[in-house]
């Protein structure tokens, strides 16, 4: 019953029909490390983007749906704050995840002196 809802509303807010929440402040710091730079696509489904952002950025589910939607309505999105040994581990991570389920879903490290551009 929630995921039918949950699935409709999407559906309603990428259709242009609402808006996508937005948070009253950033829950990423650019002076923190490392950052991640998510890349948009046309297959991957948005639960399997929350899903992942949850399991390995350890975010809520508005923090998860809000970078997600970021990454659909920007083309891309920087998670920052982290050394580079994690950083490249959640990328892998996230990005076999998406191999293994056959999505196209890409991140990319990138380093600190670069965020202030990203």
């Amino acid at each position: 019953m929630i995921t039918k809802a949950l699935t409709n509303w999407l559906t309603k807010a990428f259709n242009g029909e609402e808006e996508f929440p937005k948070l009253e402040k950033p829950f990423f710091s650019k002076a923190g490390g490392h950052g991640i730079i998510f890349f948009n696509d046309e297959t991957t489904p948005m639960d399997f983007v929350t899903g992942v952002f949850r399991k390995y950025l350890k975010l809520n589910q508005s923090q998860a749906f809000s970078l997600m939607a970021e990454i659909h309505e920007n083309g891309e999105a920087t998670w920052f704050g982290t050394d580079l040994d994690i950083a490249e581990s959640i990328c892998a991570l996230i990005t076999s995840a998406a191999e293994d389920q056959g999505f196209p879903f890409k991140c990319t490290v990138v380093a600190p002196e670069k965020l202030d551009k990203a």
